[in-house]
């Protein structure tokens, strides 16, 4: 699996940004204060396996200009190299090809198309914006544990 692109609402300072990514390395370039380590802090908190680092600060979405900001969504675009990866995580969760879940993630993998998997930085909660499937705690640990890890430093 790749991540694909980032998709940043509502973070901080910043309203709506699209990161994409690829193998090549991506420069932030900016003046001071235009919102380069905030991109970098939306990123990290994409991952729930990084809210004990850096004291948690990353997760502290609000705006500090905007009386009770919400709405602080980071999205990323997940798309599976092979046919294995879906396979590995039919295994991981005790699913078979005929669980949704597993159809809908065949179904995009089979028209080269990404899952949307979003995190709502308001309550930690995880969602997938392009199937009909909840993103419950099992389904999101067993998709993390195969995603690259987004490292912050």
């Amino acid at each position: 699996m790749v991540i694909r692109k980032f998709i940043i609402e509502k973070y901080k300072s910043l309203e709506n940004i699209e990161i994409n990514l690829s193998n090549m390395i991506i420069p932030i370039i900016g003046i001071n204060e235009s919102g380069k380590t905030s991109i970098l802090e939306a990123i990290f908190s994409f991952d729930f396996y990084n809210d004990e680092f850096n004291d948690g600060k990353h997760l502290k979405a609000k705006n500090r200009y905007i009386h009770n900001s919400s709405g602080h969504i980071i999205k990323a675009e997940v798309l599976f190299d092979d046919e294995e990866e879906i396979k590995v995580l039919m295994k991981e969760l005790g699913y078979n090809k005929t669980t949704k879940f597993i159809k809908e993630i065949t179904n995009l993998y089979q028209n080269k198309k990404p899952l949307l998997v979003g995190r709502n930085l308001d309550d930690k909660s995880y969602f997938f914006g392009n199937i009909d499937t909840s993103a419950t705690d099992n389904v999101i640990k067993a998709l993390f544990q195969n995603l690259p890890f987004v490292l912050y430093f």
